[in-house]
């Protein structure tokens, strides 16, 4: 909860390193646009550094690759100060609940003292992929473990007047 932003941001103005645990499909990776302003943005504000580490899960990644990449020794490696997690997108929404619950389950149990944050990809937008059909089922089941879920399709919808536009290829 609040205690566990606070030590996070503590570290950040001492000066320490932050560790940040990437878990997600292929956009959720330490260059995309969101991740280095994010890096930018606090390294600029704060003395500290924040490191990602990419859980490198598979490009279409879902809740059951997440859960066993938890399950293997690569998890074992370091205890992330931070966890930035993305599930739903190529989830079937039938099994989503029941593989995302079990993810969340392990995840809280195995790093206890770590904070962890939820993030709807603004692919929730999209008619493509299953994140519209499971971003309120990750939200309910997040919210049971009393985790925040940061919402990036509302974001977006409310920043852009034709959010679904952003999404979309540009024409050549």
């Amino acid at each position: 909860g609040e205690e566990r932003s606070g030590a996070i941001f503590e570290k950040l103005k001492k000066g320490e390193e932050l560790r940040i645990l990437l878990l997600g499909d292929a956009d959720f990776r330490a260059d995309s646009v969101y991740f280095t302003a994010l890096k930018t943005k606090l390294e600029g504000d704060y003395s500290g550094k924040i490191i990602f580490d990419e859980a490198k899960l598979p490009d279409k990644a879902g809740s059951l690759s997440a859960y066993l990449y938890l399950k293997g020794e690569e998890s074992d490696k370091f205890v992330p100060d931070f966890i930035f997690l993305s599930s739903g997108n190529y989830d079937e929404p039938f099994t989503f609940p029941y593989y995302y619950e079990l993810f969340l389950r392990t995840l809280v149990e195995k790093y206890p003292e770590t904070a962890i944050l939820p993030f709807i990809s603004y692919k929730a937008l999209s008619q493509e992929g299953y994140s519209k059909d499971n971003a309120m089922v990750m939200q309910n089941i997040s919210s049971h473990y009393g985790l925040e879920t940061l919402n990036l399709a509302a974001i977006l919808a409310m920043q852009e007047e034709n959010p679904v536009s952003v999404l979309e290829k540009p024409e050549l």
